[in-house]
């Protein structure tokens, strides 16, 4: 979908990629838009060559699921590697606090409410 606007912003601990949160819009030609907040990296600096990055943008997940969102990220203070996130699920009208270790691809519950 197309960004209408980014939100919650960090930079990684390399110094070359900024996080951040977006809410997107995908338009429908059978009933209503779809809006949905997703997580992306963004190549903003180049340490080698000690210049801008090239642009280059990558999400946290590739193809959530429908009704679902993903925001507010921010990186773990003693490790890098460690991002947490609000999991939001319209549909199931759920909210859980999630992280991830974006270098094993691996993803955990942190809180789930009323547990």
């Amino acid at each position: 979908g197309d960004v209408a606007f980014a939100d919650a912003m960090e930079w990684d601990f390399t110094g070359e990629f900024v996080m951040y949160d977006a809410l997107s819009n995908i338009e429908s030609n059978f009933g209503g838009d779809i809006e949905y907040w997703d997580i992306n990296f963004l190549r903003a600096w180049n340490s080698s060559s000690n210049n801008f990055g090239d642009g280059f943008i990558q999400k946290l997940f590739n193809g959530l699921p429908e009704d679902v969102s993903v925001g507010n990220p921010t990186f773990a203070k003693n490790s890098p590697n460690i991002v947490a996130f609000d999991y939001i699920d319209d549909f199931a009208n759920d909210y859980e606090l999630q992280a991830v270790n974006i270098e094993r691809n691996q993803i955990k519950y942190i809180k789930i409410p009323n547990d």
